[in-house]
């Protein structure tokens, strides 16, 4: 008898608890695995939306040094007030190291520069980027370890504006991007050089 109640005891109690720890560690690995999956999307999007920021500040910047140098153009204006204007664009936008008027294929109206190796790899990788990109579209390259953008000022693509990117105001913009769009429920951390 008590072989008798001792088996229905396992079989009315231990069983039921064993298949039912069975199914709860199931249902928390679910929940583990969806849990998962909503912090990774909410990491790509808010990654996403990061770069986003980025690459549109970046265009803006690109934009306005294109116009002021396209308008300094046409009113047919020498080397010195494409510097003038240059300087201009460098104080009110923080990104902007440095602003380029490039001649293709002639080489480097904008900054005054002497010849030398990191200049020659700057044209020689912009010519490049020239000849193999479309029409219309911004050109962004990197050369020396510094970040370059260029825009055509004429549909002949023979004449182009272009910025150094400022790396530290690069870093205080990405900040800011990540500040603005990780909120409270996600905190991101910029890793890498500088």
């Amino acid at each position: 008898m008590k072989a008798r109640l001792l088996s229905i005891v396992l079989l009315l109690v231990c069983a039921p608890t064993a298949v039912l720890t069975f199914l709860a560690g199931n249902a928390l690995r679910e929940r583990e695995t969806t849990l998962q999956y909503r912090l990774q999307a909410a990491a790509e999007g808010a990654v996403l939306a990061i770069a986003e920021r980025i690459r549109t500040g970046l265009e803006d910047d690109l934009d306005v040094v294109r116009e002021r140098m396209a308008a300094c153009a046409a009113r047919g204006g020498g080397v010195r007030e494409f510097n003038v204007e240059a300087e201009r664009v460098r104080k009110r936008r923080a990104t902007v190291g440095d602003v380029y008027l490039f001649m293709n294929p002639w080489g480097f109206v904008r900054p005054p520069v002497e010849t030398n190796a990191a200049m020659e790899l700057l044209t020689d990788a912009l010519r490049r980027s020239i000849a193999g990109s479309p029409p219309g579209e911004p050109l962004w390259l990197t050369s020396q370890g510094q970040w370059y953008g260029f825009s055509a000022l004429t549909e002949r693509r023979d004449l182009y504006a272009g910025i150094l990117v400022s790396q530290p105001a690069l870093r205080r913009r990405l900040q800011g991007a990540i500040e603005a769009v990780a909120g409270p429920e996600l905190v991101l951390v910029a890793r890498g050089p500088g």
